[in-house]
């Protein structure tokens, strides 16, 4: 018994032309199409959306709902944020401006008294620290 196996075509070998040109007619053109969309924000894309909704009724509204809340609560949030902030500056600024003021009081008694050196230092000291504190404030 003779037992012949035939060799396998093109064993891990790319394909030879002249069989290219012989199955020229056979050959078939495969075409793609990729798609690729993006859609940012608070809400699902329009057709997602309209699929939740579809999948469960009142779920677009709801998700909106969502959405809005969620909106309203972070301007709350910024407007709360901002309100202490300008508190907290402004109190800053009637306190520091009460100490400059006390300073140059007690430099104004204490030249008063004739007391030059403690004068200057605290007057100086008041001074300085106005404007230090409302420099800071500007940048």
């Amino acid at each position: 018994m003779n037992t012949r196996r035939s060799p396998r075509k093109n064993k891990g070998r790319p394909p030879n032309k002249s069989q290219d040109r012989i199955q020229g007619d056979k050959k078939s053109v495969v075409l793609a199409e990729q798609k690729s969309v993006t859609f940012s924000g608070p809400i699902p894309h329009p057709d997602l959306l309209k699929d939740y909704d579809d999948l469960l009724p009142g779920a677009a509204d709801r998700i909106l709902q969502m959405a809005e809340q969620d909106a309203e609560h972070t301007r709350y949030i910024e407007k709360e944020a901002l309100t202490h902030s300008l508190k907290y500056i402004s109190k800053g600024q009637y306190l520091g401006f009460l100490i400059g003021v006390f300073a140059l009081l007690i430099a104004l008694l204490c030249a008063f008294l004739d007391q030059p050196i403690p004068s200057s230092v605290i007057g100086a000291s008041g001074v300085v620290g106005l404007v230090t504190a409302f420099l800071k404030m500007k940048k």
